[in-house]
């Protein structure tokens, strides 16, 4: 029984869509992994703008999201919460 490396797909899928296309992505390049937050991160500064507007602080901010009706702010207030607790590595 034949059992796949990391990063080895099992199977690979083939869209009509897709002609010429693979969607099994390679894996991602090395300056790509260390700044990966530069690219979950849609709108840099927008809860901060938010905050201002609203006359709260960050924190604040994120206390009030939390409990919005929009799932948009929820969700950014959810990542807020989250990215307070990342580490951050020197070079």
């Amino acid at each position: 029984m034949h059992i796949p490396q990391l990063g080895q797909c099992l199977i690979q899928i083939e869209h009509p869509r897709s002609v010429g296309r693979s969607l099994v992505h390679p894996a991602m390049p090395a300056n790509q992994k260390r700044n990966w937050i530069k690219g979950a991160i849609k709108h840099p500064g927008a809860l901060t703008a938010r905050a201002k507007r609203n006359g709260r602080t960050v924190s604040q901010e994120v206390a009030v999201d939390l409990k919005s009706k929009n799932a948009h702010i929820r969700a950014q207030g959810q990542f807020a919460k989250n990215a307070k607790h990342f580490k951050h590595h020197k070079k």
